[in-house]
């Protein structure tokens, strides 16, 4: 099973496509109050891995925004 969340904002930097899955990674530094961690897509890939799943992090072609696939085995 594929779920894919695809945006129409600025999309990932290739730095974020690189790092968003690593704990505390924050790309956009304004984020960085105390309401926002960098644990996000850390912890849901942590929760896929679990169920031997993938998430995949990726700009969309038709957006050009990010694009977030998780894929789940039936």
């Amino acid at each position: 099973m594929n779920i894919c969340i695809t945006d129409c904002g600025c999309g990932f930097s290739q730095e974020a496509l690189d790092h968003a899955k690593e704990r505390f990674y924050m790309a956009d530094q304004s984020r960085s109050s105390k309401l926002h961690y960098g644990m996000g897509l850390y912890i849901v890939d942590s929760i896929i891995k679990q169920h031997k799943g993938k998430l995949l992090l990726d700009n969309s072609t038709e957006t050009k925004g990010a694009k977030v696939t998780i894929k789940l085995p039936l």
